[in-house]
């Protein structure tokens, strides 16, 4: 099953819903926000895109900045870090998508089609 981990206001999740419904993938709808990973599911995704804790921050975003996390993260431990993810999910870049034995953080079309082409 494939699983997308989004914010529907957000207009890189809507890219990705409109990717996988242009080429009829079915997939789970998962609000980032009524549903926050746990760091449980973070470490999955990150073992499965085989990118560091650092590439899940929404570095863009409004609790980024607020909390500073620029000039904190450095200092930070992996597992900090991912408790804070999972706390707060706007502070988590979007989407994330799970589709089988991969995962992508935000959107990619190249990716994107390497997985479903």
């Amino acid at each position: 099953m494939t699983k997308l981990i989004y914010y529907p206001k957000c207009s890189t999740s809507k890219k990705a819903v409109k990717y996988l419904n242009d080429i009829e993938i079915d997939f789970e709808h998962v609000d980032i926000v009524k549903a926050t990973p746990s760091v449980d599911t973070l470490k999955e995704i990150l073992q499965l895109s085989g990118d560091p804790v650092n590439k899940l921050f929404n570095t863009s975003g409004k609790l980024y900045r607020e909390f500073d996390i620029k000039n904190k993260k450095d200092a930070m431990k992996d597992d900090e870090k991912l408790h804070l993810l999972s706390k707060y999910g706007m502070l988590i870049k979007r989407p994330l998508l799970i589709h089988e034995n991969h995962a992508v953080i935000g959107f990619n079309e190249k990716a994107y089609n390497a997985l479903f082409k």
